[in-house]
C-alpha cells in the first residue's frame, strides 16, 4: 500500500519552488575573479615531464593564489600514504611564471626572421591553393571538351552523304583548337615557380610584421587582466 500524509506546502507553492531551482540551475554562474591558468597542460615539468595544470588557493593574506602543479600526480597521491614526487618546485606561481612565457612569446612572434618565414608559407599555401583550383577547372573543362568531340566525330561518321558535313568539321576543328589551348594552359600551370621561391617584398613584410604586433599589443590587455585578478 503507497504511503500517504498530509503534505506539507500546497501545490501552487510546490510548483513555483520547482520552477525556481530548475532556473537556478540553469542560470550561467559567473566569477569575475576566475583565473583562466592558459598554460594548463601546455608547460611540462623539467624533472618528470608531466604536465602542469593550474589552480588555485587561498594563502594566509586571505588572497587566492594561482599555481601550476602536478595535479595530476597530486591525485593519485592522496591515495597513498608516501609521495610519488620526490623533486622540487611542486608548484609554480602562476604570477612569475605567465608573464616571463608571455615575454618569449612576444619576442619570438616580432622576430623578423619568424614573420618572414611564416609570410612565405602563407604565399606558398596560398598559390598552392590556387594553382590546384585552376587545375581541378581546366581538368573539368577539358574532360568536357573531350565527350563533346567523341560524340560529334561519330556524329560525322554516321551522317548521311547526302548532308554536307561542313559545318560538323568546322565546330569540331574549334572544339580541338579549345582542347590544345587548355592542355597548354594546364602545363603552364605545372612549370609556374613555386610561390615560396619568389621573394617577400619588403612592403609586405613590413605590413605583416604591424598586423602581428598589433595581434601582440591586443594580448597585453589580457595578460594585465589575469595577473589583476590573482592579486585580488
Amino acid at each position: 500500500m503507497p504511503a500517504a500524509w498530509e503534505p506539507i506546502i500546497d501545490v501552487t507553492t510546490f510548483e513555483r519552488v520547482q520552477e525556481t531551482l530548475k532556473a537556478n540551475c540553469s542560470r550561467r554562474k559567473t566569477h569575475n575573479n576566475k583565473f583562466p591558468f592558459t598554460l594548463t597542460g601546455i608547460i611540462h615539468c623539467k624533472e618528470c615531464g608531466e604536465r602542469m595544470s593550474g589552480a588555485s588557493a587561498t594563502g594566509g593574506t586571505g588572497k587566492r593564489v594561482g599555481y601550476y602543479e602536478h595535479l595530476a600526480t597530486r591525485k593519485n597521491e592522496a591515495s597513498l600514504e608516501y609521495k610519488l614526487l620526490n623533486h622540487k618546485p611542486r608548484r609554480i606561481p602562476a604570477l612569475k611564471i605567465e608573464p616571463a612565457v608571455w615575454e618569449e612569446v612576444k619576442r619570438f612572434i616580432l622576430d623578423e626572421n619568424f614573420a618572414k618565414d611564416l609570410l612565405a608559407r602563407a604565399r606558398q599555401v596560398q598559390g598552392l591553393s590556387e594553382k590546384e583550383s585552376r587545375s581541378k577547372e581546366l581538368e573539368v573543362k577539358r574532360n568536357i571538351l573531350d565527350r563533346q568531340i567523341a560524340l560529334l566525330a561519330e556524329r560525322i561518321c554516321k551522317l548521311p552523304e547526302a548532308i554536307d558535313p561542313t559545318p560538323l568539321i568546322t565546330e569540331l576543328g574549334e572544339l580541338q583548337q579549345a582542347q590544345v589551348k587548355i592542355t597548354e594552359d594546364l602545363k603552364q600551370i605545372v612549370t609556374q615557380s613555386d610561390p615560396e621561391s619568389r621573394p617577400v617584398s619588403f612592403e609586405n613584410l613590413e605590413l605583416f610584421r604591424l598586423g602581428l604586433r598589433d595581434l601582440v599589443m591586443k594580448g597585453e590587455p589580457f595578460e594585465s587582466i589575469c595577473s589583476e585578478v590573482m592579486r585580488t
